[in-house]
Parts: structure tokens; sequence; C-alpha cells
């Protein structure tokens, strides 16, 4: 952000723009980061993947134990 010098007459106007910008991309990173967690929360809040019979023979886990936290990890580093 660059200075701001109220004697200049551009000098106003060159800061508000540049802290609006500055405002603008924290505003848009924050939103990139709320999606990468939503998308984690919701693969741990569908029911489905919690449900199974038992641990039987070659049954499978359910996918939230055979993903072993991958998912949440992945949208918490921005790699959704």
């Amino acid at each position: 952000m660059i200075d701001h010098d109220p004697d200049h007459p551009d000098s106003t106007e060159r800061w508000l723009d540049d802290a609006l910008t500055s405002f603008r991309n924290k505003i848009v990173a924050r939103d990139g980061e709320i999606t990468r967690l939503r998308k984690a929360l919701t693969f741990y809040a569908d029911a489905k993947r919690y449900k199974y019979t038992g641990w039987h023979g070659d049954m499978e886990a359910p996918s939230v134990m055979a993903d072993t936290g991958r998912h949440a990890r992945a949208a918490l580093k921005g790699d959704s």
C-alpha cells in the first residue's frame, strides 16, 4: 500500500484505491478458504459415509474411515 500524503492532490485517491484493492483481495482469499472448508465439512457431514454393517470379509470400510482425513487436509491446504 502506498503512503498517504495529504499535500499531494492525487495521494488520497490513490491510497484509497490501493486500500480497496487490498481489501478485495483479502475477501477473495477468504471466500476461497470458506469454499474449501465447506467442501470438507460436506464430505464428513454426509450420513451415507458412516453406514456399514460390520467388518466382515471383503467389506470395505466406510469412505470416511478409508479417507483418513485426506479431504479435510486438502481443503485446509487449498488443494480442493
